[in-house]
């Protein structure tokens, strides 16, 4: 059976892109069939990552939704670009054309079928997970996304506007009866005990902490891969924290 997982947040620049693709990464590395799914349609940044560009791309999601093409065309296996990786890594990219944002952002999108597509593809090619980056906030489309989700980890930042935010999301998932909602509060300063600030924070929104992690500076550099190319660094451990505590 195929799991879903979201990954989200209140706000941008919390790092939900990164942790997507890392820990569908380490899924894929673990041996896991995985497709990392971008429904993020107001600000896609999936498809770059892994060396794709606009005119790169014959199909998205979007013309899927749109009806112009089949789900078997927006479906890229990118497992090669991936070094050390046992299992396989699809991405299912958004078009980053402006008119094809605009439009859906306009018109929105029909939720029984993007439902469908991922029912399709999780057949067709015997996916163990569906990794979703969603839209930031409270939008229609990331509501619609975490609405198909089994699992939703929520990204953070250890401020106060998104301690207010995070606590709407939270309590919006559970609303929407996604069975597993966890935390993950990023770019922690060195000055604060993690242990502290994991058990403040499940104790404010009774709701599990699955990693507290600090900055990095290495992933201004390295963005795509982190987990791969750092198998050992304190991230790459929080972000295997992660993937065990979505999968329960």
């Amino acid at each position: 059976m195929t799991r879903t997982i979201g990954i989200h947040s209140f706000r941008r620049s919390t790092g939900k892109t990164f942790f997507s693709t890392n820990l569908s990464l380490l899924l894929a590395k673990e041996g896991w069939r995985v497709c990392l799914v971008d429904t993020d349609f107001q600000s896609p940044d999936i498809s770059p990552l892994f060396g794709y560009e606009t005119e790169d791309l014959p199909y998205t999601l979007n013309d899927y939704l749109d009806g112009r093409c089949k789900v078997e065309d927006i479906v890229y296996d990118v497992t090669d670009q991936a070094p050390e990786v046992r299992g396989r890594l699809y991405i299912l990219p958004a078009s980053q054309k402006h008119e094809d944002i605009t439009k859906i952002l306009r018109q929105g999108y029909s939720v029984e079928k993007f439902a469908d597509a991922l029912r399709q593809i999780s057949a067709s090619l015997s996916l163990d997970a569906v990794v979703m980056d969603t839209s930031a906030g409270l939008t229609e489309e990331s509501l619609r996304s975490l609405a198909l989700a089994d699992s939703v980890a929520v990204v953070m930042l250890p401020d106060q506007q998104h301690y207010q935010g995070t606590a709407v999301m939270t309590d919006l998932a559970h609303k929407l009866k996604v069975s597993a909602v966890t935390l993950i509060v990023n770019q922690v300063p060195d000055v604060y005990d993690p242990a502290q600030v994991k058990q403040e924070i499940e104790t404010k929104y009774q709701t599990p902490v699955t990693a507290v992690l600090p900055f990095v500076e290495e992933c201004g550099s390295c963005e795509r891969f982190f987990a791969l190319e750092y198998p050992d660094h304190p991230l790459t451990v929080g972000l295997m924290q992660m993937v065990l505590g979505l999968l329960k």
